[in-house]
């Protein structure tokens, strides 16, 4: 929700987004969070970058994985559901 504080944090590559009342960091009225300059360099994100978003309901944690770790975490599916090894 707009308004929303959040503690951000990176872990592997990965943004997590925790509510936290005394957070710097809210989701503006327009529903956007801006991700701070530091989380962005520490994912080696540019301008123009994707992200997907997922979200926990219950506990309002947002986790964002970069294209980059998607491929990463995904190699070893791919390469079974094509029957080969992953590289």
């Amino acid at each position: 929700m707009p308004g929303t504080r959040l503690d951000i944090r990176e872990k592997a590559g990965i943004i997590v987004d925790r509510p936290a009342a005394d957070a710097v960091h809210f989701i503006d009225d327009r529903g956007h969070l801006r991700l701070p300059l530091a989380v962005r360099r520490w994912c080696r994100l540019t301008a123009g970058d994707r992200l997907l978003l997922t979200a926990n309901r219950g506990s309002g944690v947002l986790v964002a994985y970069p294209l980059a770790v998607l491929d990463r975490l995904l190699a070893d599916v791919h390469a079974a559901v094509e029957g080969g090894k992953a590289s």
